[in-house]
């Protein structure tokens, strides 16, 4: 844009922010207000035990999930099967890739 047009509409703004515009009349306003259909209500307000119950809900699971993750970090630790049993093959410990001891110590 051009120098001229950029002051052209610097005072054209001017002009317009020294101009008090009348408010909406309140004919208006309730003409207005009056088509604006009714919102359906939330379903939080329809049933208010329903954001308690989320909360349980999300605290049930939460819980539930720290369970499960404790029990699969703590497993490696509570693994007591004998070095030759096959309850102990494949723990946490060993390589699914090692096969399992006998127990049985091989001679030479």
């Amino acid at each position: 844009m051009a120098w001229d047009e950029l002051e052209r509409d610097r005072r054209l703004d001017a002009l317009l922010d020294t101009v008090d515009s009348p408010g909406v009349s309140a004919l208006l306003h309730a003409r207005v207000m009056a088509t604006i259909a009714p919102g359906r209500p939330s379903l939080v307000r329809q049933h208010p035990w329903w954001s308690g119950l989320g909360l349980v809900g999300a605290a049930t699971v939460g819980a539930a999930a720290g369970a499960l993750c404790m029990s699969l970090l703590l497993a490696p630790l509570s693994n007591s099967a004998p070095p030759g049993s096959p309850d102990g093959a494949l723990s946490f410990r060993e390589s699914a890739f090692v096969p399992p001891t006998t127990g049985i110590q091989e001679e030479d």
